[in-house]
């Protein structure tokens, strides 16, 4: 991993990433573009092996904590399972661009400078960050995917990928991403 300038928004020191205080735009550009440098595809062994047993699509990895400077990140990493992207024969691997974009922005609200999730604010709590988190990446999810196309083909892949889930799980993430899916269409259309 080489060294960024010191001027830079996001520094790699080692296996960390430095996110500096200010510049939120530029850190924000910048996180994303490394973070999409450290996606690693891998079949459904792998990814149980290093995202964790239940794991689905994909997980960001890192460790968030405050340093003098701004925020910082230990092995940022975001794991991808390619095989949950393969639904009765059919290859959904074309949207996995989307869900990168889900888990870097997910990673995004703990590592952000300014309002952020680390530490959680004390209206959200401990326990509602996750959540939070969540929401707002599958948000930000159906936003990017009406921006690169994929839109409807992702809202697609999720309905036929919930197949496997028990019945009410099924419809609490397929009410989700409909629901993300309209709001960031109004946004597009604006």
């Amino acid at each position: 991993m080489s060294e960024v300038s010191a001027s830079e928004p996001v520094k790699i020191e080692g296996n960390k990433l430095l996110i500096n205080r200010g510049q939120p735009a530029e850190s924000k550009d910048a996180f994303f573009g490394i973070m999409e440098q450290r996606v690693q595809r891998l079949d459904s062994n792998s990814y149980a092996r290093l995202a964790g047993a239940g794991a689905a699509m994909g997980r960001f990895m890192g460790v968030v904590f405050q340093v003098p400077e701004g925020k910082a990140i230990e092995d940022a990493t975001i794991y991808v399972n390619e095989d949950d992207f393969r639904v009765n024969g059919e290859d959904f691997t074309d949207v996995i661009p989307v869900t990168v974009r889900h888990e870097i922005f997910e990673m995004w609200t703990y590592a952000k400078n300014g309002w952020s999730l680390s530490p959680p604010p004390e209206r959200i709590g401990t326990k509602n960050r996750v959540a939070v988190a969540h929401g707002l990446a599958t948000c930000e999810e159906y936003r990017y995917a009406f921006e690169i196309g994929k839109a409807d083909r992702y809202l697609e892949y999720i309905e036929k990928w919930s197949s496997r889930l028990p019945e009410r799980e099924r419809q609490k993430l397929i009410t989700e991403n409909v629901e993300a899916y309209r709001k960031a269409m109004t946004q597009v259309k604006r």
